[in-house]
C-alpha cells in the first residue's frame, strides 16, 4: 500500500484493507512516506511493515540515500533475516545525518504544511489550473479518509492542469521557474516540480496527462509564489514574431580553408 500515492495522491481506505487481508493470513506493507511516522503509525492500526524512504523527510537535507523498515512481532524475524540475507545495511555517516534530520523534522514538516496550504489556495485561482490533487485540501475525494485516519500533511500534491494547456505551455512552465528544481526527490530542504501522470480510480476520467507534481520545503512562501507567478506570466506570454533570415552571403573557398 500507498496512502496517498506519490503521483495520484490518492487515498487508500488503510484499516479496511488491513480488515479484509486478516481475515485471509495475508501480510500487509506500506509506504508511509509522504506521511512521515508523524502523522499516520500504520502498524497502530494493524499494518504489520511500515517502510520509509528515509531519504526524504527524515534526512531532510538531500544528502542521504536511505530506507527504514519497521515491523509489529510477527514481522520482526522474517525481516531481519531478509536484511541479512540481501546484504543490506547502512553506513554510520548514514545514520548520523540521519538522526540529525530527524531533531528537526517535526518543525520542518510543519513548516511545510503551512507553506503548502497557502501555495495551494493561490494555485486554484490560476486559469490554468483544473484541480489540486493533495487529500489535506477539502475538496479533495480522500479528504474524508485524510482526517480520519491522519494527523497532518506534507508539502507534496499534485496539480492537473486544464486540457487548453498544451505540452508546449507545461514545458515553458516548468522551464520559467527559478526557485523551484526539477527533480523527483522531495522532502528536502529546496522545493521541487516534475512532470507527472496520476491515475485515480474515483475519477471517471482516471488519466490524468496534464499534471505537475509540486513539493513544498523551506523557502520563503511568498517567494515560492511569485516563482510560481512569473512561470505562469512566461507561459501565457505570447511568442514574439521571429523576423525572417536574411540570406547568408556565399563562402568564399580559399584553398583548403571555409571563411
Amino acid at each position: 500500500m500507498e496512502s496517498p500515492g506519490s503521483h495520484s495522491f490518492e487515498m487508500q481506505d488503510v484499516p479496511a484493507i488491513v480488515e479484509v487481508a486478516k481475515k485471509h493470513n495475508i501480510w500487509t506493507l506500506i509506504d508511509n512516506t509522504w506521511a512521515t511516522p508523524l502523522f499516520f503509525n500504520p502498524l497502530k492500526i494493524g499494518v504489520d511493515v511500515e517502510i520509509q524512504a528515509a531519504t526524504k523527510y527524515i534526512g531532510g537535507h538531500s544528502d542521504i540515500l536511505l530506507a527504514t523498515v519497521s515491523c509489529n512481532e510477527k514481522a520482526f524475524i522474517p525481516m531481519m533475516k531478509a536484511a541479512y540475507a540481501f546484504g543490506q545495511y547502512a553506513s554510520p555517516d548514514t545514520i548520523y545525518l540521519a538522526h540529525r534530520g530527524l531533531r528537526s523534522m517535526k518543525v520542518r514538516t510543519e513548516a511545510v504544511y503551512k507553506s503548502a496550504k497557502q501555495i495551494v489556495e493561490w494555485l486554484k485561482q490560476q486559469p490554468e489550473v483544473e484541480k489540486i490533487l493533495w487529500p489535506a485540501d477539502v475538496n479533495d475525494p480522500g479528504y474524508e479518509i485524510w482526517k480520519r485516519d491522519f494527523t497532518g500533511a506534507t508539502g507534496v500534491f499534485g496539480v492537473k492542469l486544464k486540457d487548453s494547456m498544451t505540452d508546449e505551455q507545461i514545458d515553458k512552465l516548468l522551464d520559467s521557474v527559478k526557485l523551484f528544481g526539477l527533480g523527483y526527490s522531495w522532502g528536502g530542504y529546496e522545493s521541487l516540480m516534475i512532470r507527472s501522470y496520476g491515475e485515480r480510480s474515483e475519477d471517471t476520467e482516471a488519466h490524468f496527462p496534464k499534471t505537475i507534481r509540486i513539493s513544498v520545503c523551506l523557502e520563503d512562501t511568498n517567494d515560492l509564489i511569485q516563482d510560481l507567478n512569473q512561470a505562469f506570466e512566461e507561459t501565457r506570454a505570447k511568442p514574439q514574431p521571429v523576423d525572417e533570415e536574411k540570406p547568408k552571403e556565399k563562402k568564399k573557398f580559399l584553398g583548403i580553408f571555409d571563411i
